[in-house]
């Protein structure tokens, strides 16, 4: 705007401040951006798995500091300590949370104020040599924070796209109809129906029907990895493990026996025969 002849120029809106100059969020963004860029695509996928946990545990505790959620890290499949303090070091590092050890903690006493004692907590330095696994308390700082989880989010699922991306099929979609025994789909108009029963209406691109037509068109036991990557599930990434990803899988079986069950009409029997679970390895259908 232009104040009394002189040309000023405005900044961005908002700022975060710190105990440096005030830097615009909207050039954080753009180092953010930059520094992902350096990362490959396994290096992304741990930075998500573990900025996913934490997000988990912010959102639950509806506050920025809490202990660090081993369960949530376990929960998640991070197995690997020296993995996770690399990540957690760079996001310290990079101010996307702040990490403290417990320095000293005052044991309980009659003391009116601090009957339960107290633990008092230190902010390690901007470079620490590592953060160890056992600095049990986190601060997220909330929009560099936000914004990274956003941007991870899209680059680990581009990925999984490239990864899982099929060949265009010569055959064009009216001709996309398949069958196993009774059951028969008909992705063009889509809609599924069993015997000689009522047409339910199903989406294509709902992921319960690409598993199913997956099993159909495989005609063989396919694994759980086989099976993530194949649908582009969240929990599929180069080098995971059919234990890795088996759980994601069983939740999303499960709600395929639920439609036919439901929807569909077809008995507990005849789903069981014809959706073959193989222990720890995957599923293959009987289409008789």
């Amino acid at each position: 705007m232009t104040v009394v002849g002189i040309s000023v120029q405005q900044e961005p809106g908002y700022y975060e401040f710190t105990g440096r100059k005030p830097v615009s969020i909207q050039n954080d963004e753009t180092e953010i951006d930059s520094w992902l860029k350096t990362k490959d695509s396994w290096t992304l996928q741990k930075m998500w798995q573990v900025v996913s946990a934490l997000n988990s545990e912010w959102q639950l505790r509806d506050k920025d500091t809490f202990a660090i959620p081993t369960d949530k890290f376990e929960r998640a499949r991070i197995k690997n300590q020296k993995d996770l303090e690399a990540v957690l070091t760079s996001l310290h590092n990079r101010g996307f949370i702040d990490v403290s050890r417990k320095v000293a903690e005052q044991k309980p006493s009659n003391d009116y104020d601090r009957p339960s004692g107290m633990s008092i907590w230190l902010v390690i330095p901007e470079n620490p040599e590592i953060v160890r696994y056992s600095d049990t308390q986190i601060e997220i700082k909330p929009k560099k924070f936000s914004y990274l989880k956003g941007r991870l989010g899209e680059l680990v699922k581009n990925e999984v796209k490239e990864n899982t991306k099929q060949p265009e099929s010569t055959e064009k979609r009216s001709g996309e109809s398949f069958q196993c025994g009774e059951l028969q789909v008909n992705l063009a108009q889509g809609v599924i129906v069993y015997k000689s029963g009522i047409q339910v209406e199903v989406s294509p691109d709902n992921s319960v029907m690409k598993l199913l037509v997956f099993l159909i068109k495989s005609n063989k036991v396919v694994t759980y990895v086989e099976i993530a990557k194949s649908l582009g599930m969240n929990c599929w990434h180069e080098g995971v493990t059919n234990k890795d990803v088996a759980r994601e899988v069983q939740f999303l079986k499960r709600d395929l026996a639920t439609l036919l069950k439901d929807k569909v009409g077809m008995g507990n029997k005849e789903i069981e025969s014809m959706i073959i679970a193989k222990k720890n390895i995957g599923y293959k259908l009987r289409c008789v």
